[in-house]
Parts: structure tokens; C-alpha cells; sequence
């Protein structure tokens, strides 16, 4: 077959859009000379990059379902332990929905599916509008799924379009006649709702990152810094809010506290940002009516509610309500949730007790929850927190006597211990700040004794920021109280005793090394003051092991026998006749009384809170929230189930 030449054209021939360079392919060439905008936004709005934020997003989502979110930092430590619990915060994974890094992706996930919808757009409408009539025949044998059908001559044209069309039109198509020269063009389609369906379900993904930049840190942040607000530093929490603390009522987007006592109202929030509070306005104020409480029969909380009134600024409008758990309350787009409860502002009236050496006084003080103290002359300060009446778990019980010694004799640092579920009763919360370091910790102090295999227990317990804890079980004496335990101390603590117990156990020694015994006896005694049972074995793990044993045996008698002088001084200074040893009716409570000696050292503290009565002050905790974006994110989860469906 001859080939027809190319028709002649007048005027110049165009010059080709591009010369290849040497070295170069014609492929090459084309790519570097390809815009770097458009590149971009390829990359950008192509699947395989909104697939890869997904899975990142997915996979961040459920790290945030298992991590609770925006609990107090201690509660992390406890559970994952200092390292990881400091590497999970760098990360922000207690705050995942509010982490730069997960708004970020946000970001990128809203810019691709927003440049595929636009890209995507007009060929998708046009395939919904149009029938692809104009397409040729070759076009449609060359589609994968077709067919060609032969009609007999003695079939009219008209009775070919009606069965036709009656065929398609019963079989959900949509039809189009085109009457043309050679004959009739039947078009049909359907499945266009499904196209639908594709600006439904990437509409939905728009919405839902819109909703959840909204409602993360980033307008909260923009909106701070633009206004020039900063938070209060913790340190001055219980201080008048200067204006550059305070948030208008006009912040976007917020989540904080609202702590109410019974019969007072309040009209702000308290929002914890880093290391400090802002004190964000609310529209309205709150006035607590009544906490409610009810209790399962073991005296675990079973359900908390809180009568309020809301009262609105701008109208005077009064409004009551019950906030209950899982059923918030809504009001002017903000919404509130109860919390916790706790009984901030009840009064304590705690008893003051010296657990260094020295013989002070048992002295009454007066508290009340969030109040705090400064002692005189005192490297400290005291945070009173808040009370609890009921307390129902489990606690660590002290070594049994049998084998605190034995341990101790083995060089071992801790005594064994078992764990018992009961009633500790009524307990009190304060935190204890050094002023030169600002090292923090959190005492837990309960009103009622625990008993143990016999022996009853005053009951103590810390932790630092460090996670470190602290415990102090003080045993009582057979009248319930903790005063011959402190009368104990006083006497094991006298200098004049301690060399009494020193001659006495340095008479049987050769005269020749009784100075040196004697000076020896004396450092032990102060290892057992600055670190107790504890200070002494880290000193001994240096004494060969031959050594060890007859030293251990030594030292363990004479701290026997100073406890048992101790206790017979603190009876004689109290009038009280004097006892014969009987180590199976007192060895237990003088061990146990050695024990928390030994455990006063390592206390943090020089002082004991023993909790004497107290004034309850119910109080509620209700958390504020304005989450703009949460509609957004619901229509969006809405429109994508619609999308899936019509796909």
C-alpha cells in the first residue's frame, strides 16, 4: 500500500520544543526541563503519599487509644518506669492529638486530598455528565469487556431501539439517543452515585483534618502567642492571676478544669500548659449546689454527679443541671464533663512530729486543702492538697520480724514484704518543695491504723518526681497511739544513752581495742542515722567476708539492745515501772520500732503529719471544654460511611 505524503504548509516550519543535549535521552531531558511546582504537587496529591500519611496517622491513632492521654505526669512514671516515661513524653505521645508532629501530618494529609479532589474534579464531572458518545469504534473494541452482536434484516430499527432501551432502562441504565446519518447511537451508563461517592469519602478526610487542626494545640498556641499571653508558673498557682495569665472568653479552642466547693461559684477555668496555668474565662459561672456520691458496699466510689446553676453574663439567665459521668452538660458551645472530685478547702488539723534526733514537742497545726506553709527557718515549703475520706486497696505491709534482721545480716537492702487489701480509712495529701532545689514530694498520710499479723501501724506514704517512693509504717503502742514509738526515738537518738549501750557492750572487749570499738560502735550509729539499715550494709559490702558475719552479729545486737534501752528510758521518763525482757511478748514491736527508725532516715523529710480529726468541704472537679472542630470531624466520619456505600 502507498504511503499519501503530508499536505504541504505555508510559511515557516515551527522549530521543535526541545533539542536533546549530548549525553542526555530525549526522557532525560524532558524531566529536567519539567516544572518543580508541578513535580510537587504531583507528589503531593498522589495516592501513594495520602496511603503513607494514612498508615501514620492510623498507627499514631491507636498509640493514643492505649496511652491514656493528659494524665499528671506522675501516673506515667509509675508505668512505664524514669526512662521511658521521659522518652514517651519527648515523643508527645500523652498528647498525641495535640503533638506538633501529629498536626503536621494533619497538614500534609488536608493538602493531598484537597489537590486530588481539585485535579481529579472536572475529568470526574465530565465522566458523570457525559455518555462518551463521541468515542470511536476502535475505542470500544479495544475495552476489555465488550461485545458485537449481528441483527437480522428482518428486524425493524424502531423494534431494535425499544428492546434496546427497555433492555438497558430495566437494567438501571441511563440512556441517551443520538440519531446520526449511518444510523442511532445508543448510549448508556450508570454507576455515576458512585462517582458521588469519591467527592463524599475524600470530602470526608478534608473535614476530619480540618476538625482535628482546629481542635488541637496549634490556634491555641497562635492565639496565646499573638496576644501575648503567658502562663503562670506553678510555683505561684495559688496567686492572683496577673492579665497576661487570663484568656478571654473569645479562645477557640480550650480544655480545662473547673474546681467548685459546695455553695461557692466560679467563672474560669484552669488550663495546664507546660509548666504552667492560665486561667481561661468562661461566658458563665458556675455555682455547685451539691456533690453526690454513691459507694459500692466495699466503699469504692460507684457514681459521682454535681448539682449546678449556671448563671449566663450577658443575659442573667439561670439555669440548673446535674453533671453526671459519660452525660456532660452543654451550654453555649462549651461543654462539661465531671471530672474527678476531691475536697479542696476541707480543714486538717494534723499534729506535728519531729522524726529527726532531738525531743521537740508534738505540735497542733491548722491546714486546709491548697493552703500551704512555710516553716520557720525551714529549707521548705508545705502544699496541703486535699482529703480523702475512703480508701479502700491494697498497701505494703513492713517485714515480718524473723526476717528483717536476717536479711539484714546477709547484707541485704530490703526487708520482704506482702501485700494486703483493706481500709486505710480516711488519708490526707500534701507536697513537700525544697526551696534551694525545688525537688517535689507527694505524701500520702492515713487517719486510721493498719494492722498486721497483730500489729497495728501509723501509715505513711511518698513519692518524688523521680518516682522514688517513700513509705513509714510506725508501729503503736498497746493504747493505740504513736507516742511511745517517738519516746523511743528521743532515747535511741540521746547521746548519753548511746554511750551507756557503748560501754556496756564495749566492757567484754580487750582494753586494748575497746577505744577503737568504741569509735567504731559510733559510726555505726551515725550510717544508722543518715541511711539506716540500709547506710550500714552498703558500708559493710566493703568488709571482707570473713569479717562480715562476726561484725554483722555485733552490730545487730547492739542495735537491739539500744532499742530495748530506748524504750526502757522513754517508760522511766514517763513514770511508768520498768520490764522485764521477754523477746517473745516485746521482740516484734521493738523490731518493728527498729524497722521504721531504720526507715525515717530515707523518709525525705524530718517531720511526720500524724492526722488528727478534720472538717470535710465537698468539692467537685468539672473539665471545661470548647472542641470547635469536633462537628467537623463527625460530619466528616458521616460523609465517609455515605461515601463508602455509594463506592
Amino acid at each position: 500500500m502507498a504511503l499519501k505524503p503530508y499536505p504541504k504548509c505555508s510559511g515557516l516550519v515551527p522549530e521543535p520544543s526541545f533539542i536533546p543535549l549530548p549525553g542526555r535521552t530525549t526522557m532525560q531531558h524532558a524531566r529536567a526541563q519539567r516544572n518543580p511546582l508541578k513535580s510537587i504537587i504531583e507528589l503531593l496529591s498522589s495516592m501513594r503519599f495520602a496511603i503513607s500519611l494514612l498508615v501514620v496517622l492510623m498507627i499514631a491513632s491507636i498509640v493514643g487509644t492505649l496511652i491514656v492521654q493528659n494524665r499528671p505526669p506522675i501516673e506515667y512514671m509509675n508505668a512505664f518506669g524514669p526512662f521511658w516515661s521521659r522518652a514517651f513524653s519527648t515523643l508527645g505521645l500523652y498528647s498525641v492529638y495535640e503533638a506538633g508532629w501529629f498536626v503536621t501530618l494533619c497538614t500534609f494529609l488536608l493538602l493531598s486530598t484537597t489537590l486530588c479532589v481539585i485535579r481529579q474534579f472536572k475529568p470526574l464531572l465530565h465522566g458523570m455528565r457525559g455518555f462518551r458518545e463521541h468515542a470511536q469504534e476502535a475505542s470500544l473494541r479495544a475495552f476489555a469487556h465488550h461485545a458485537e452482536l449481528s441483527v437480522g434484516d428482518h428486524l425493524k430499527k424502531d423494534g431494535i431501539k425499544s428492546a434496546i432501551s427497555g433492555y438497558l432502562g430495566k437494567s438501571g441504565f441511563r440512556i441517551k439517543l443520538d440519531e446520526r446519518d449511518d444510523g442511532t447511537l445508543i448510549a448508556a451508563k450508570k454507576g455515576t452515585f458512585g462517582r458521588i461517592g469519591y467527592f463524599f469519602a475524600h470530602g470526608a478526610i478534608v473535614l476530619m483534618c480540618i476538625g482535628g487542626i482546629i481542635d488541637s494545640g496549634l490556634p491555641f498556641s497562635l492565639q496565646t502567642l499573638l496576644n501575648d499571653k503567658k502562663p503562670l508558673a506553678f510555683d505561684a498557682r495559688a496567686a492572683k492571676f496577673p492579665e497576661t495569665a487570663i484568656l478571654g472568653t473569645d479562645t477557640l479552642r480550650f480544655r480545662g478544669n473547673v474546681r467548685i466547693s459546695e455553695g461557692q461559684t466560679r467563672d474560669f477555668a484552669l488550663l495546664q500548659v507546660d509548666d504552667g496555668l492560665f486561667a481561661q474565662q468562661l461566658p458563665f459561672s458556675i455555682t455547685l449546689k451539691k456533690y453526690r456520691t454513691t459507694f459500692y458496699e466495699n466503699g469504692m466510689p460507684k457514681s459521682y454527679a454535681s448539682d449546678i446553676i449556671i448563671t449566663d453574663k450577658a443575659t442573667g439567665k439561670r439555669t440548673e443541671r446535674t453533671v453526671e459521668v459519660n452525660k456532660p452538660v452543654l451550654y453555649r458551645g462549651i461543654s462539661l464533663f465531671q471530672n474527678s472530685f476531691d475536697n479542696w478547702g476541707s480543714k486538717l488539723h494534723p499534729i506535728w512530729h519531729q522524726l529527726s534526733p532531738g525531743k521537740l514537742a508534738p505540735t497542733p497545726i491548722e491546714a486546709a486543702g491548697g493552703a500551704s506553709l512555710k516553716p520557720d527557718d525551714a529549707p521548705f515549703s508545705i502544699e496541703f492538697l486535699s482529703l480523702n475520706p475512703i480508701n479502700v486497696g491494697q498497701i505494703d505491709a513492713p517485714a515480718d520480724s524473723t526476717s528483717l534482721f536476717a536479711q539484714f545480716t546477709r547484707g541485704a537492702a530490703t526487708a520482704s514484704a506482702t501485700r494486703k487489701l483493706t481500709n486505710r480509712g480516711p488519708s490526707f495529701s500534701y507536697r513537700l518543695k525544697a526551696a534551694d532545689t525545688g525537688k517535689e514530694i507527694k505524701y500520702i498520710n492515713y487517719m486510721l491504723p493498719v494492722e498486721v499479723e497483730g500489729q497495728r501501724f501509723q501509715v505513711t506514704t511518698g513519692q518524688d518526681s523521680a518516682g522514688k517512693f517513700f513509705r513509714l509504717y510506725i508501729p503503736l503502742d498497746e493504747k493505740g497511739s504513736v507516742v511511745t514509738w517517738f519516746a523511743i526515738k528521743n532515747q535511741f537518738s540521746d547521746p548519753a544513752r548511746r554511750e551507756k549501750v557503748l560501754d556496756i557492750f564495749t566492757t567484754r572487749v580487750d582494753s586494748g581495742i575497746r577505744a577503737k570499738m568504741k569509735d567504731f560502735l559510733r559510726i555505726v550509729f551515725v550510717r544508722f542515722d543518715q541511711g539506716g539499715i540500709q547506710g550500714i550494709a552498703s558500708a559493710l559490702a566493703q568488709v571482707p567476708g570473713q569479717q562480715r558475719e562476726s561484725i554483722n552479729n555485733l552490730i545487730d545486737e547492739v542495735l537491739k539492745f539500744a532499742v530495748w534501752d530506748a524504750w526502757a528510758g522513754a517508760r522511766e521518763e514517763a513514770g511508768l515501772a520498768p520490764l522485764e525482757p521477754d523477746n517473745d511478748k516485746y521482740g516484734p514491736f521493738l523490731l518493728y520500732s527498729l524497722q521504721a527508725l531504720s526507715d525515717r532516715a530515707d523518709f525525705g523529710t524530718s517531720f511526720f503529719l500524724q492526722m488528727n480529726s478534720f472538717e470535710e468541704t465537698q468539692s467537685t472537679v468539672l473539665e471545661a471544654t470548647r472542641l470547635p472542630g469536633k462537628p467537623l470531624v463527625y460530619l466528616g466520619a458521616l460523609m465517609l460511611v455515605l461515601g463508602i456505600f455509594a463506592m
